[in-house]
């Protein structure tokens, strides 16, 4: 089969006025045809200028080569005499210092002379001569500092100047293309260039400056911006600081750097009648690199410790880790005032708190408003989840009660999962909205928690602790699981409600005189030690090690597997399902299994995960980052198995109501400051040891197992109030045998226990 020839039988339409005619009126293929035409490039003695110099001629054009220096680089000189040999054009040099502006001129003069010889009119120009310089910007001598400028900015201006000059005075509808940087636009990471990147982001502006001078004249004028680009030049750098390859590959979207080669077409492209409408303006070719973050690092460029960036990793750490702190007296708040509102009140207005807290950190535009909008939002966030776990397990029966907890923590996890996916899909939006969008979905959650609890009950255990008998009967009643079998005033549903009456008067008589500091007592209902055990989970929950990888899973990737930084929040999203789906684990398996063997089979897990994790990183090879990679992974599934909702329920299993509320906050403020700790050493320690730190994650995992083995008793189907007969008495405080089945615990009759008869009242609207 012959292969398939393109035939163009454009032709104006016969009712389009010849006024409507421009230069991109024709066959698209000769909108990128430079033919008849003589280029200038600049810089075009080797490296990037020379291969632009093969592009022209490739066009159809002549290519008249200026440099400083003497002879152009031998090998690609010889290959642009052959090609233009081949194509019976021509390709010249001239030595040329661009910053001699008589110099310059006359030799523009020249080659216009012998392009009209050529009935090839010099029409455009390529001004690719500059220098590079890696100086830090405190040690950068004001001489060298001038000399970039004079050679960036003066000469490519000489350039441009008499190139227009001779355009608008032939008449000649020219291109004039200025090779800047995309370093003119952000800070260049892994280079401390700051005269270059200076005299780059001049020419941007000088590029809009000079097109609405010359525009009217029918001269175009655009700079074009590459990105890092490997030449030979480069390429010994990269050989010599071989940490600044890794971290321009941080930043490539398409997952390698750019060649010469690749910005052949685009400056054809500007030089040729396709983009005779385009002036003033910058293409940026840089493979991606400005969608990679940087509109969080310029809004907040305090926090960018990225390599180049100017930010502190301590200031970092503290700023995400102030989430915390609020979490914490938002928790401490509940144990204040929590027993007094209610479990629901508190929900609710947690939720108002942390939908303000978001709102503050979606509109901020400096530090100190982020850091007020991230502590009020902590602080709605510690109200809510000190809350709502106490009041789950005081709603729920003794054989779901477990499930029940773990359906919560799922839904959490989606929300982790989603948090991930949301960040990796605005990472390709180089607007604020990168940000600003992620932190407001924040207010959409709290505002349905906060419509959800107005149609859910209050705790029937906290009615009945505020004498509110009636309606505990009522809602023990609708959460019953016969509640179809059975009435309001069911004699099974009366003695459940005078054994839960019975226990919170004894818890009273127990902490009698103690209000808020009940729960540090000791005595035979051991209100300290069961409030230390809560306390306990929380802090295993958090040394394990988790919110090192929730937080930072995407420079831990980046920074310690050595991935770009579009592989690494892809790999967070995809660690954010494997986590959700892990999480569901338990719904099916906690209250079959129990709490105790969950626990130790995650942390001994979660053991190995940071063991072998410190050794891979520490190797620095590519199977090493794979294997740290499948690391990360089972970390989470350990997690999800054993201590996502276990040290959650295990304060409002093993409290007893008089001290629940106030034990549970203690246990979440425990959690929220154990939180802070991790999230606010972690950057600092990737930053300062590297891979010796998850060998201390490693030991504390280990350390858990004889603590969960010796202190943490087993209630599994066990009822709020049969758990609380697991530490009366004179019992010893070590539990290392299952505790399921041994509490018998009797309902007894209201007669017995000497609580006066409750009237039934007939079922009606709810004063809930």
């Amino acid at each position: 089969m012959a292969p398939a020839k393109i035939v163009s039988d454009f032709s104006v339409p016969e009712d389009v006025p010849e006024s409507h005619h421009t230069e991109a009126t024709g066959p698209t293929k000769n909108l990128f045809s430079l033919a008849g035409q003589t280029i200038v490039i600049t810089g075009g003695g080797r490296g990037l200028g020379i291969t632009l110099a093969v592009a022209v001629v490739e066009a159809g054009g002549h290519a008249a080569c200026l440099d400083l220096l003497d002879e152009p680089s031998a090998s690609e000189w010889s290959s642009l005499q052959k090609l233009a040999k081949r194509s019976r054009l021509t390709a010249t040099y001239d030595r040329c210092d661009i910053t001699d502006e008589e110099q310059t001129s006359r030799l523009l003069d020249d080659i216009a002379a012998r392009g009209d010889a050529m009935a090839a009119p010099f029409s455009g120009i390529v001004a690719c001569a500059g220098i590079q310089q890696k100086i830090p910007a405190v040690d950068y001598p004001v001489a060298d500092f001038q000399k970039m400028l004079n050679v960036n900015v003066t000469g490519t201006f000489i350039t441009a100047k008499h190139s227009a000059r001779h355009f608008i005075k032939n008449g000649i509808k020219g291109s004039i293309v200025l090779i800047a940087s995309m370093s003119g636009s952000i800070a260049n990471r892994g280079l401390t260039c700051s005269a270059y990147n200076t005299s780059k982001a001049a020419l941007h502006q000088l590029c809009r400056s000079m097109a609405q001078e010359i525009g009217v004249h029918g001269v175009r004028i655009n700079t074009l911006s590459p990105g890092y680009i490997r030449t030979a030049m480069t390429d010994a750098l990269l050989q010599a600081e071989p940490e600044v390859e890794k971290t321009w590959m941080a930043g490539a979207l398409l997952g390698r750097l750019g060649a010469p080669e690749d910005f052949k077409a685009p400056t054809v492209f500007l030089l040729a009648s396709g983009s005779s409408w385009i002036t003033g303006t910058d293409l940026r070719v840089d493979g991606g690199h400005l969608l990679t973050g940087d509109a969080f690092t310029k809004t907040f460029p305090e926090i960018d410790t990225t390599d180049g960036g100017t930010g502190s990793s301590s200031l970092q750490g503290t700023v995400v880790a102030l989430y915390e702190i609020g979490c914490f007296f938002g928790a401490l708040l509940t144990l204040v005032v929590g027993e007094w509102l209610g479990r629901r009140w508190m929900i609710m207005i947690g939720s108002i708190v942390l939908a303000v807290g978001a709102a503050l950190q979606a509109s901020s535009y400096g530090i100190p408003q982020m850091i007020v909008g991230r502590l009020i939002a902590g602080l709605g966030n510690g109200m809510t989840t000190a809350t709502i776990p106490v009041w789950h397990s005081e709603l729920t029966k003794a054989a779901k009660r477990g499930k029940s907890l773990c359906i919560e923590l799922a839904v959490n996890i989606f929300g982790v999962m989603t948090a991930y996916w949301v960040d990796y899909g605005m990472s390709y939006d180089p607007s604020e909205a990168q940000f600003r969008f992620p932190l407001a979905l924040q207010i959409l959650f709290a505002l349905l928690t906060f419509v959800g609890i107005l149609f859910l009950p209050e705790s029937p255990r906290w009615l009945i602790a505020h004498d509110r008998l009636e309606e505990a009967r009522i809602i023990l009643w609708s959460v019953d699981n016969e509640a179809n079998s059975i009435t309001p005033d069911d004699v099974r549903l009366a003695r459940e409600l005078s054994v839960i009456k019975h226990t919170i008067d004894e818890e009273r008589e127990a902490a009698r005189g103690s209000s808020v500091f009940a729960m540090f007592k000791d005595g035979p209902q051991k209100f300290r030690y069961r409030t230390l055990l809560g306390v306990g989970g929380q802090f295993m929950q958090q040394i394990s090690g988790i919110n090192l990888i929730t937080y930072y899973a995407p420079v831990i990737f980046e920074s310690s597997v050595g991935m770009s930084h579009n592989l690494s929040l892809l790999l967070a999203g995809f660690n954010g399902v494997a986590y959700f789906l892990s999480s569901l684990i338990p719904i099916w398996v906690i209250d079959r299994l129990g709490r105790r063997k969950l626990m130790l089979f995650a942390v001994a897990g979660q053991c190995g995960c940071m063991t072998v994790l410190a050794g891979t990183v520490s190797d620095g090879s590519v199977p090493a980052g794979i294997v740290a990679t499948v690391m990360l992974f089972l970390f989470n599934f350990f997690f999800a198995i054993g201590l996502l909702a276990i040290p959650w329920l295990l304060p409002a299993e093993y409290a007893p109501l008089q001290i629940r509320t106030k034990a549970a906050a203690l246990a979440t403020a425990s959690n929220w400051i154990f939180t802070f700790l991790v999230v606010e050493i972690t950057p600092i320690s990737i930053d300062s040891i590297g891979w010796k730190t998850y060998i201390y994650f490693a030991i504390f995992n280990f350390s858990f197992i004889p603590l969960i083995y010796f202190f943490y008793p087993e209630t599994q189907q066990l009822s709020l109030e049969q758990i609380d007969k697991l530490f009366t008495g004179d019992k010893v405080i070590l539990h290392w045998q299952s505790s399921n089945g041994d509490v018998d615990m009797e309902m007894p009759t209201a007669e017995e226990l000497k609580v006066e008869q409750i009237d039934r009242v007939e079922s009606g609207p709810l004063k809930v």
